[in-house]
């Protein structure tokens, strides 16, 4: 292996680890956020209806910048676990989500297993979530918006 592929792989893998660390702690935090809080049991559904339907329809890649992207339903399902139920459940809903798709994309691919693939499919989605539902409650504090909808009765007009 030349020097810089050598060094790309080693840059790779240093993003994959830390992509699946930090996301890693997002799943943590969620699941102890979970634990403590009083959110209702019914989340789980939209948690199994989620990765889920990558088993029951074939997802087919998109072209996106010249880059394949996999566009899925189940994409869907975890914001509405935020503005619902909060940006606990949907975490743990992303990370499940995309650790379940990376295996399914590791069973299709018919050379070895590569697991960096499935730890960057956990890491990547938690981590992910957590920062784009972190960012949705700072700009509904601020803005005057409202929480999860099973705590606090809103409108389409509050929630917008």
């Amino acid at each position: 292996m030349n020097t810089p592929a050598s060094r790309r792989s080693g840059l790779q893998g240093a993003f994959v680890a830390t992509v699946f660390v930090l996301g890693l702690a997002a799943l943590v935090d969620a699941l102890y956020t979970l634990q403590a809080a009083a959110v209702p049991y019914w989340w789980i559904g939209l948690a199994i209806i989620s990765p889920s339907m990558h088993f029951f329809r074939k997802v087919s890649p998109v072209k996106v910048g010249g880059h394949k992207a996999y566009v899925s339903f189940s994409e869907a399902a975890p914001f509405l676990i935020v503005i619902v139920f909060g940006w606990a459940p949907a975490v743990v809903t992303l990370a499940l989500d995309g650790l379940t798709f990376s295996l399914r994309q590791e069973l299709l691919r018919k050379r070895e297993r590569q697991y960096r693939h499935a730890a960057f499919g956990l890491g990547e989605p938690a981590l992910s979530m957590w920062a784009a539902s972190t960012a949705y409650d700072l700009a509904a504090g601020l803005l005057g918006g409202v929480g999860p909808l099973w705590v606090h009765a809103a409108s389409v007009a509050q929630v917008g």
